[in-house]
């Protein structure tokens, strides 16, 4: 992972202008989340991102504002190793990897209750998953639909309680 002073050298020598353009927004966009109490974490959080390679680490980090974003009261913790994010101290969902492709992919905690076949329900009992090509741009709609059926099934949840 490139710092900017890094990402401007190699613009500088003309290596790769496009990386280097790449690589200065990420650094400015991870100083700006830095800043942000909501998005700061902790320690073992910022060891499990930091430990991917890229494009995997850009994704998660990615993935990781759009969900926070997503809802004011969706906080970040860790569970099983993995950045697992709440609503009201119910889980909607987790990040993940593949173990053979280290491809990212959100874990959606009770995506049994969904109907939609970008979900994989694979052998899981109560999760499905959505895999996220990290060289593609993020299907954001669909995300933000995934977060809102979560959002929603826990309201109801909460009612019927």
């Amino acid at each position: 992972f490139l710092n900017g002073v890094e990402c401007m050298r190699l613009k500088k020598n003309n290596f790769d202008l496009q990386l280097a353009l790449l690589c200065f927004v990420r650094y400015s966009t991870l100083k700006k989340i830095n800043q942000d109490v909501h998005y700061r974490m902790t320690e073992k959080l910022q060891s499990y991102y930091l430990s991917k390679l890229e494009p995997f680490r850009s994704c998660l980090l990615a993935l990781r504002e759009i969900i926070l974003d997503h809802n004011p009261v969706i906080t970040e913790t860790q569970k099983y190793f993995m950045p697992c994010f709440c609503y009201k101290k119910k889980i909607i969902c987790y990040l993940w990897t593949d173990r053979k492709t280290d491809e990212p992919y959100i874990l959606v905690a009770d995506g049994k209750l969904f109907d939609m076949p970008e979900l994989e329900q694979g052998k899981r009992s109560r999760m499905k998953i959505f895999r996220v090509d990290p060289e593609k741009d993020l299907p954001l709609e669909m995300i933000r639909m995934i977060l809102n059926k979560a959002l929603e099934n826990l309201s109801k949840e909460q009612k019927n309680e």
